[in-house]
C-alpha cells in the first residue's frame, strides 16, 4: 500500500465530499477510523490512521487489538477504566492517549468511541475515531513553559523588590535618634 500524505487525504476527503461516496468519505477522512471487536481485535480501519500510524492493514486488521497500539501507560489506563466505562456508559468522550506508530514513534491522539450492541444487549462492535493532538499537544506544553517561565520570573522580581527595600533600610536602627 502506497502512503497518503496529509494533503492528498484531505483533497481526497473534500473530492468525496463533493461526489458525495461514503466509502471515499470514510476512508479519507481527516480523522482516523477503527472499528474492533469487543475484546479489542481491530475489524476496520480507515486510510487515514492506517497514512497516520505506517501499518499496512494486513498486518492491523484482524492481527492487532486497539490497546496493543497504546504506550504501557496509556494500555493500562485503558484496559482499567476506558474500557470498564466503554462496557458500562456505551461511549468514551475525549481520551488523550499515545497511539504506537509501526516506526515505534509516539501518536498523540483524542479517542471518541461507541459501543454497539446487538438486539440481547451484548456487545458486539467498538467503533472509535481518533483525532491527532500532536499541535494541540505542543501547544499545550508551550502553556506549560510559559507559566512556568512567568512564575520564575515573577520569583526573580519579588526577590529583586525585597533586596531593594531592605537597601532603603539603615544597617542599624538603633542610631537613628529624633
Amino acid at each position: 500500500m502506497t502512503p497518503v500524505s496529509d494533503d492528498d487525504a484531505t483533497a481526497a476527503f473534500y473530492s468525496a465530499l463533493a461526489e458525495d461516496d461514503p466509502a471515499e468519505l470514510y476512508d479519507n477522512a481527516p480523522c482516523g477510523y477503527l472499528s474492533a471487536l469487543p475484546d479489542g481485535t481491530i475489524i476496520k480501519a480507515n486510510a487515514t490512521f492506517l497514512t497516520w500510524t505506517g501499518y499496512d492493514r494486513d498486518k492491523l486488521v484482524g492481527q492487532r487489538r486497539f490497546q496493543d497500539l497504546l504506550t504501557v501507560g496509556d494500555r493500562i489506563f485503558y484496559e482499567t477504566h476506558a474500557a470498564p466505562m466503554l462496557f458500562m456508559q456505551g461511549m468514551l468522550r475525549e481520551i488523550a492517549v499515545e497511539v504506537m506508530g509501526a516506526s515505534g514513534l509516539r501518536l498523540p491522539m483524542l479517542v471518541n468511541a461507541l459501543l454497539k450492541r446487538d438486539g440481547d444487549g451484548q456487545p458486539q462492535v467498538i467503533r472509535a475515531v481518533m483525532f491527532d493532538a500532536s499541535e494541540r499537544l505542543a501547544y499545550e506544553r508551550e502553556l506549560v513553559a510559559a507559566r512556568r517561565r512567568a512564575e520564575e520570573s515573577e520569583a526573580r522580581a519579588r526577590v529583586l523588590a525585597e533586596t531593594l527595600q531592605r537597601s532603603f533600610l539603615p544597617p542599624d536602627l538603633s542610631l537613628i535618634h529624633i
